[in-house]
């Protein structure tokens, strides 16, 4: 029964956290709420996330192009650094 909780507790966290993500409106908004979370859920801010590009678009709701777009913007702007599925966040 404990195990029964924590997996729906468990469940139920990651839904909240999927929903905060998609009601944000910009591709980029999306992103670094995702990048943010998956941050302090490893307590750094280099990990490598689960996702290839076209999965990581799926999961935020947005255009992989549009994604693409917009993780090459953040590199630019020296907020983010990546290499494939491997991000550090600089925030």
């Amino acid at each position: 029964m404990k195990n029964m909780l924590r997996l729906i507790g468990n469940k139920m966290f990651l839904f909240d956290q999927r929903i905060e993500i998609i009601s944000k409106r910009k591709t980029s908004e999306k992103l670094l709420l995702y990048l943010q979370q998956q941050k302090e859920y490893y307590q750094t801010n280099s990990f490598i996330i689960p996702y290839n590009r076209q999965e990581l678009a799926d999961f935020l709701g947005v255009d992989r192009s549009g994604l693409s777009v917009e993780i090459h913007r953040l590199v630019k702007c020296g907020i983010l650094e990546t290499k494939g599925s491997w991000f550090r966040l600089n925030i």
